[in-house]
C-alpha cells in the first residue's frame, strides 16, 4: 500500500520542519509527501528543498490572490 502525507500550511516554516523529522524517524516511512504552502515568506520553501529525504517531497505553493473574510 502506497502512502502520501499532505501538509497543508501557512506561515509556520518549524512546525512544518518538525513534522518533516518527525516523518524521517517513523519506521515505515510514507512514499511522498506533499507540501501546500500559502505563506508570503519563502522560509517554509527553503526548508522543505534542503531536504534530502528517502521519500518523493513535493514544495506547491500557493500562487494568486488570497482569499480574505
Amino acid at each position: 500500500m502506497d502512502i502520501t502525507v499532505g501538509v497543508i500550511t501557512y506561515e509556520r516554516p518549524d512546525s512544518v520542519e518538525r513534522l518533516l523529522d518527525s516523518i524521517d524517524k517513523m519506521s515505515r516511512q510514507p512514499e511522498e509527501v506533499i507540501v501546500v504552502d500559502d505563506s508570503e515568506e519563502d522560509d517554509t520553501k527553503q526548508k522543505v528543498n534542503s531536504r534530502n529525504p528517502d521519500y518523493k517531497m513535493n514544495y506547491l505553493a500557493h500562487e494568486g490572490k488570497r482569499t480574505q473574510s
